[in-house]
């Protein structure tokens, strides 16, 4: 449903700044089907309910495939948010800084199309691209003695790589 907001002198209310706190509705409250919540601050308001359209027609939406990113621009666009990442959080000593800058986090929104290319950022120089990996393919192979250990930690994930032909 479709909400509006009015007060006594019947002006629309759309800032949400401008609803009041709720006071819990009692059957008092209630006018009609077409009232919900009312609402005390300065005069009485109540919300106006309206039912929404129809709905569109979303079993066209089910069709709709968007054409997968050539292998080439995939690449690119990885080099590039690598390079964003690299150069924005060199410094940073935060996992979770380093995880959660946007360049990385587009990494991870890349899915498995990223998986080749990080392995092979793994392979050519260790960095922290572990949680992507743990992200995008749900699993962390690396046992608990290795954790923190960056080449023990790339070469076990190099092995998984292999292992699931993604190298």
């Amino acid at each position: 449903m479709i909400c509006s907001v009015k007060n006594d002198s019947s002006e629309l209310l759309s800032d949400p700044e401008d609803v009041p706190v709720q006071k819990p509705a009692t059957s008092d409250d209630v006018r009609g089907e077409e009232t919900g919540f009312s609402y005390e601050r300065e005069g009485r308001l109540s919300w106006q309910q309206t039912e929404f359209p129809e709905a569109p027609d979303v079993s066209k939406v089910a069709e709709f495939r968007s054409e997968p990113m050539p292998r080439r621009q995939l690449r690119e666009r990885f080099e590039a948010l690598a390079r964003t990442w690299r150069n924005e959080c060199r410094f940073s000593s935060s996992m979770t800084e380093i995880a959660m800058h946007p360049a990385y986090q587009q990494i991870i929104g890349m899915g498995r199309d990223a998986v080749e290319f990080l392995l092979q950022e793994l392979d050519r120089q260790p960095d922290h691209w572990f949680w992507a990996l743990c992200a995008i393919t749900g699993e962390d192979p690396v046992p608990p003695e290795d954790k923190g250990d960056l080449a023990a930690m790339a070469k076990v994930w190099l092995h998984w790589g292999k292992e699931h032909h993604y190298v």
